[in-house]
């Protein structure tokens, strides 16, 4: 069965689907003197035990080839008159800069080991649009006190640059192009024991499969990563959500279970609604549409593509060479809609 379809990919995407946390302003995130054990006081001065953070700091952009920060700042930890180290936080305009920038910081920072060592013992986290630096002792009583201080009193939900599985998603999302999806479906799949029990691994896998049209291999991961959402390991964000419904109606669709197709199909409709995304809805109506459409309900496929045509005219162009729409379009209520 042809069939067209609007491609996302929500996951290497991950910013055209709301797949980052929430931004938050470094204004709002510093010590105060009424947060620090007695005998600790915060310093003016940045003191790092190797070069690489306070150079980083200095020159941020790289000489332009990072995103520049909106802001940053600094606050050096001092016990009993000594300095213990310094805290480094960088704003950006958006979570996908700050994710950019922490791809070149776990090179830059700790070169091949890919996390903290003796001579290079930095911890590098990020929450949103926020980088941390630690230039502290690694996993020192001063790292736990910022640690503990952003994520209890705070709440950020602090990513580690060196986590294996944030480490193995990073890399994946460099497979990010049609020209290296087999290289990302290796990959992943040598790495697989890392994803294994991670929803977001699971949709990751799963929309390298869509990309290559392996339409078996898609369907079967986004199954394992709605299994895992359900059970111990939720979704991150709502827009992974949808995008796990859809795929796993897109691909049952794609391999003859049209049928089957139409459950997950709505449920993405009705997530798409729930976000309040324009994008997803019409996606997710279109894609419904042509499922209906292949099963002969033209009455509940004509109003999903009526109402994916209102939310963008692409899909009136779409719609006019699918095969899904061949037996509708003997109806004039559909080739009006198609004119």
């Amino acid at each position: 069965m042809k069939r067209l379809f609007p491609y996302f990919l929500c996951v290497l995407a991950a910013v055209a689907c709301g797949a980052y946390a929430a931004d938050h302003s470094i204004d709002t995130l510093k010590l105060t003197g009424a947060d620090l054990p007695a005998g600790y006081e915060i310093g003016s001065r940045i003191n790092t035990i190797s070069i690489q953070p306070v150079t980083f700091y200095n020159t941020p952009d790289q000489l332009g080839t990072l995103p520049k920060p909106s802001k940053k700042s600094f606050q050096e930890l001092r016990l009993n008159g000594d300095t213990r180290g310094t805290l480094l936080m960088l704003q950006y305009g958006s979570a996908a800069d700050a994710e950019r920038v922490g791809l070149f910081l776990t090179g830059f920072l700790w070169g091949g080991t890919g996390g903290p060592t003796a001579t290079h013992p930095e911890e590098l986290y990020a929450a949103g649009n926020l980088i941390f630096i630690f230039c502290f002792g690694f996993q020192s009583e001063e790292s736990r006190l910022v640690r503990g201080f952003l994520v209890e009193k705070k709440g950020l939900a602090l990513e580690s640059g060196d986590d294996p599985f944030k480490k193995v998603m990073r890399r994946a999302r460099r497979y990010n192009s049609r020209t290296d999806v087999q290289k990302g479906i290796r990959y992943l799949k040598k790495e697989y024991g890392t994803i294994r029990d991670r929803s977001a691994g699971q949709l990751l896998l799963a929309e390298f499969y869509y990309m290559a049209r392996d339409w078996a291999g898609a369907g079967r991961h986004y199954l394992l990563a709605l299994e895992l959402h359900g059970g111990k390991d939720p979704l991150p964000d709502p827009g992974s959500l949808w995008a796990c419904h859809r795929g796993l109606g897109v691909s049952l669709a794609m391999t003859g279970r049209v049928k089957e197709s139409i459950a997950p199909l709505a449920a993405s409709l009705d997530l798409g609604r729930k976000n309040r995304q324009n994008t997803q809805v019409a996606s997710s109506a279109y894609d419904l549409s042509c499922s209906h459409a292949v099963l002969k309900e033209f009455d509940r496929a004509y109003p999903l593509l009526a109402e994916a045509i209102r939310l963008d005219v692409k899909y009136k162009v779409m719609a006019r060479g699918d095969d899904c729409f061949r037996d509708a379009l003997a109806e004039k209520r559909f080739s009006d809609l198609l004119k």
